[in-house]
Parts: structure tokens; sequence; C-alpha cells
């Protein structure tokens, strides 16, 4: 089996047997489950157990032995002595498991291991990440009023801890799914915590009504947040009618580039002047002003992609990457994800020519942005190469792209994680050693042209020669191997 093919398989299995709060939420909706799975695939590679195991027992070997064990599980509970604990023996395919298992580790440990049984962890992801953050908010929200049975401090907390919610829920780029988790926090209930109390902590009917009375009284003072953060979300309605005056953005919001009072970038650009917040949502200050219209901005975007066709989609792109106050780079690795996300779930019949375009129309882009860069680097390092030899460039960096696992991906972009950046030294200390690096450069001209040759990588000067790491070692072998065949 391929490793593409088990990169499938493991997703499938990750979103199953992974524990991450909201799961339900994500799996119920394709989209969603898409918008996980672009992030699974950028996460750290790592060894898989039942990747493993499912090339040697398979799933009916596993239900025939489950159905097999249950009958002799029944029957020793009854035979067995009060004190004594019930001893069921191993199975054939159970001691064949333990076998396969202790073979898998060691290989692994051995770095043997065939890179078809690695595989992606959803909780890497910033996604699943963020998702624990605030489940993990909502736990202390709920936990506030067990503690605190003085409801004259519940305004302010409530308040408060709503406010903390939404910044924490606003990292979800995605609009819908954003909805749908804010929804989630707006049903939250105690029925877990009661659950709790009255099980291990055997409190007393009264005292449970006196903390679910309290319950309503807190979480309606965050309703008052969460229900108008619902409100902004949706896209209110315009009124033709509003002089446009009355509604026009300032200017210094607009048309800002970077950091007007450290906001996020801006991406898109769409006349706003006719736009009218409506009555429940308008903000109460310019910055929330300013992040209602954000969302306003993206989902006018998204409208457009979506009803463009195949013929008209490069021009709508076109239109906003001249626009884009955002740095173009920036503006592409957002565009890529929206488009992505959105032509994956309707990727039918007509939406394949879209598709390409799209693709196409991103890879020349970035082709055009690296050239230019590079150009700047050579001014800036005194238009010098980082390699002896220019044209064998393209060679050593597809070094990068053949080792398994690959840490290049095939646009020559950095794919693996932070920790991960080792790699590329001791690729980089190969060449070096054999002669391949221009030793007249600077450590500084050195990392600029490296991060210039690697998008994403972001190396820093005083790692170059770091080559103790986990990562250069586990990596170090392939790579001599791979260089010395060229």
């Amino acid at each position: 089996m391929k490793l593409a093919e088990n990169i499938e398989i493991d997703f499938e299995h990750e979103l199953n047997f992974s524990a991450f709060p909201f799961k339900e939420v994500i799996k119920a909706d394709p989209h969603f489950k898409n918008i996980l799975k672009a992030e699974y695939l950028q996460a750290p590679l790592c060894p898989k157990p039942h990747l493993f195991l499912r090339e040697y027992i398979s799933d009916k070997e596993w239900a025939k032995d489950s159905a097999e064990r249950l009958p002799r599980t029944q029957s020793n509970e009854r035979h067995s002595q009060p004190f004594a604990a019930p001893f069921v023996a191993d199975t054939p395919l159970e001691t064949k498991s333990k076998r396969l298992t202790e073979e898998f580790f060691d290989k692994a440990l051995a770095n043997t291991l065939d890179k078809k049984y690695y595989g992606h962890r959803i909780s890497e992801t910033k996604l699943a990440n963020n998702l624990k953050q605030l489940s993990d908010q909502l736990d202390v929200f709920k936990q506030y009023v067990i503690d605190n049975p003085d409801i004259t401090t519940y305004r302010d907390y409530a308040q408060a801890a709503a406010k903390s919610l939404m910044k924490q829920l606003d990292k979800i780029i995605d609009l819908k799914l954003r909805a749908a988790i804010l929804n989630e926090l707006i049903m939250a209930d105690l029925q877990t915590e009661i659950t709790v109390l009255i099980v291990v902590k055997k409190v007393s009917e009264t005292e449970l009504n006196a903390i679910k009375k309290r319950f309503i009284i807190l979480k309606a003072y965050a309703d008052e947040i969460l229900y108008e953060a619902k409100d902004q979300i949706a896209l209110p309605a315009t009124d033709d009618s509003t002089p446009a005056e009355q509604t026009t953005i300032p200017i210094n919001l607009v048309d800002r580039t970077h950091g007007y009072y450290n906001w996020p970038d801006r991406f898109f650009s769409y006349d706003l002047n006719n736009y009218q917040f409506s009555k429940s949502s308008e903000p109460a200050n310019v910055k929330e002003q300013f992040r209602l219209r954000q969302i306003v901005l993206e989902t006018k975007f998204l409208h457009a992609f979506k009803a463009a066709n195949a013929d008209d989609l490069k021009s709508l792109l076109e239109e906003q990457f001249e626009l884009t106050p955002a740095n173009k780079s920036d503006f592409l690795d957002y565009v890529e994800i929206i488009g992505n996300a959105n032509l994956k779930s309707s990727f039918q019949g007509s939406s394949i020519r879209k598709a390409d375009i799209f693709r196409v129309w991103l890879k020349a882009k970035r082709e055009v942005l690296g050239a230019s860069s590079r150009a700047a680097v050579r001014e800036l390092t005194g238009k010098k190469s980082l390699f002896l030899d220019l044209s064998k460039t393209s060679i050593f960096i597809d070094v990068l792209k053949r080792v398994e696992p690959p840490i290049l991906n095939n646009e020559g972009t950095y794919r693996l994680g932070e920790r991960s950046k080792s790699a590329v030294v001791a690729w980089f200390d190969i060449l070096d050693r054999g002669g391949n690096i221009d030793s007249s450069l600077t450590a500084d001209q050195k990392t600029t042209l490296l991060n210039q040759l690697i998008p994403n990588l972001n190396m820093d000067k005083r790692s170059l020669g770091n080559t103790h790491k986990r990562a250069s070692r586990s990596y170090y072998p392939k790579l001599e191997a791979l260089i010395k065949d060229l």
C-alpha cells in the first residue's frame, strides 16, 4: 500500500479515534472535515502502529477474534473466586498482535520502518489546539458557577469570559465553522458537571438546584456577548436608502497596509460605502467596526468566488491580487486556504476546470513573486549564489523532495514542522562538506540565500552546523545516500 493511500486511511482513523473537542461538529460537515484534513496534512509525520498492524491482521479477523473471545470471558467471570482477579489467556490473534507491535516499535526506534507506516496526528493541528483552548475556557466558565455562589460577581466575570472565548474563536478563519462552534458555545449546559457532582461529590438536590439557577444567570450575562457575535458573523442587510456619508469607513481603516493597532491584515478590497450595520449588531467602537467589516469583505469574496465560472475566476483573482493591501505572498496563502476548502466541498463535473485554473494561477503568481524575491536577495548578498555551481541548484533542491518523508512539497515549499528544521541543516552540512557551498559567504548571507531557496523555512543562522538534533540525525544517512548518487 502506498503512502498516499495510507494517509487517507490514517486521517479517517484519527478522526474516529482521536479525542478532541467539538469532534461531532467537524464530523457532521464534509466542509469542516476538509479544513481539518488540510491542517492534518501539514502536521509532522510520525510512526502509526495501526497502519502496520492492518498489513497483517484484517478487520474481519479482529471481528471474528472478538466474537470468539466474549463467551470465554463471560465463562471465566462466572467461575472466578471473589478474592481472585479473573484471568483470560490471550488468543492467538492477540499474541500475534503483541509480537507485531513490538516489531513495529523496534523498527521505528532503529529508523528502519517503511515510510508507508507513517501518518500525521490531528492533535498536532492548529485547529485542534484552538478547539481545545476553547473547550478549556468553557470548562473554567462552567466551573465558576459551582465554585462561586456570589451572583453579584457574575455580570463582570461572564462578559469577560465571553469576550475571551470570542477572541479565541476569531482564530478560526472559516466563517461557517466559526458559526458552528459559536452555536455550540451558546448551547452549552451543565449536564456533565451535574453528573459528576451527583456521582462523585454526592451533592444534595437542594444544592444542585441552586447551582442550576446560578448557571442560568451566569449564562444570560455571557449570552449578551455571544448572541451579538452570532449576529455579526451573518452578513447584515444593506439599506440602499441610507446616505453614503453615514456609513463611510475611515480612510485609515480601509487603505492601511500593515499593523494598524496590531490588527490583522485586510486581504480583500470591495466598496462598502453603502454598507449599514443592523441595529442589533452596530459595534460600539472603531476596532469592532473594523473587525466586522473584515468579515463582510471575506464573505463578499467567498460569494464572488463561488459564483464565478471557470472563465471569470482568473479576472476575479487578478483584481483582488492587485488591490490587496496585504503582503502578496500572505494573500496567496490565505486565498489558497479559502479556495481549496470551497473547491473540495463541491468538486464535481463543471468545477474541475475551475479548480485547475485556480491552482495554475496560484502557481504562476508564486513563481513571479519567487523570481522577484530572488532578484532582491541577489542584490542584498552581492549577486552571490549559495552553491559554487549555480546550474546544480535545482538538482540539490530536488533531493529534499525525493527523500522519505519529503522535506519539501512538489512546489518546493518547506512542509515539516518547526522542530524538524534540522533536517535541512543535515542537507546543508552534507553539501558543505562536499565542497558545494560557496565558502566566501558569511553566515548571514548563507541563511538569507537558504531561506530564499526554501519558502516557509525561516531558518536562523545559529542553526547552521547544528546537526545533533533528532531530525538531523534521522535524515542524515538518507540525504547522504541521495546526494552521493547525484
